[in-house]
C-alpha cells in the first residue's frame, strides 16, 4: 500500500505530487542502496511518511534525482557517530 506519485525538486524545495499536492518541510535519506533509498518524509501539515523511490520508475533521471535528494537532505538519525575521543579505550 505504498504511496504512489512523483517527488519533484524545483531548484529550491522538494514537492510531493500526487492526488493532493503536498511541500515537503523534512526528508530524512534513511538508506542509499544507488539504485533504491528509503526517504523519511514530513510535509507541511506534519504528516510523515516513508517512501521507497527505486531507479526503475524513471532511469533517465534517477542519477540526478538521486543526487538532488542526497545533497539537500538530512543525515538518518541511525548514522553511528564514532564516540568522543577522551571516551575511547584503548585496545
Amino acid at each position: 500500500n505504498a504511496p504512489i506519485g512523483q517527488l519533484r525538486w524545483d531548484g529550491e524545495h522538494w514537492y510531493w505530487i500526487a492526488d493532493q499536492d503536498l511541500t515537503v518541510r523534512n526528508m530524512v535519506l534513511v538508506m542509499d542502496f544507488q539504485l533504491m533509498m528509503l526517504l523519511q518524509v514530513t510535509f507541511d501539515k506534519g504528516q510523515r511518511h516513508w517512501f521507497w523511490l527505486d531507479a526503475d520508475s524513471k532511469p533517465s533521471h534517477w542519477i540526478a534525482l538521486r543526487r538532488a535528494i542526497v545533497s539537500t537532505t538530512q543525515i538518518s538519525h541511525d548514522e553511528v557517530n564514532p564516540a568522543p575521543r577522551d571516551a575511547q579505550a584503548d585496545v
